[in-house]
């Protein structure tokens, strides 16, 4: 472990924060950036505005912690993976047109969806995914 990752996990225990290289912050009267490492126990960002430089900060002091996620542009699901999903199945009664990729056929009784009896259904491969960042908003 280099000590930019031993000075990151010192912060995340210390401040529980989830400091870790690569994680997006909003510094408030700064902007966006990433995390590139930890010195001690300040962290390391790069701004979005001033990508080739790098600025010391305190965990906490005017930074939130931005969460990565992702919109399926073909549904509309949301996933909280780490990283952008490929694609994500979704369950069809209608058999699916030429040129969708079926993961899986199943056959059987899927009344519970159809609202009818016996009646197949497919596992289709629905995507791509779009990023988006939220930040925790406080209660009114």
């Amino acid at each position: 472990m280099s000590g930019s990752d031993q000075a990151l996990a010192y912060v995340r225990e210390h401040y529980r924060v989830p400091a870790r290289r690569g994680q997006r912050v909003l510094v408030r009267d700064f902007g966006t950036g990433t995390i590139t490492g930890g010195s001690g126990a300040h962290l390391i960002v790069r701004f979005d505005s001033a990508p080739k430089r790098k600025v010391i900060l305190h965990p906490t002091w005017r930074v939130e912690y931005l969460r990565v996620l992702w919109l399926c542009t073909g549904c509309g699901v949301w996933s909280h993976a780490k990283r952008r999903p490929k694609h994500h199945g979704r369950t069809v009664t209608e058999e699916p047109a030429d040129g969708v990729r079926v993961l899986e056929e199943l056959p059987g009784s899927y009344s519970h969806i159809t609202g009818e009896g016996e009646s197949d259904a497919w596992l289709i491969a629905c995507g791509p995914f779009e990023r988006w960042e939220a930040r925790r908003v406080a209660d009114a």
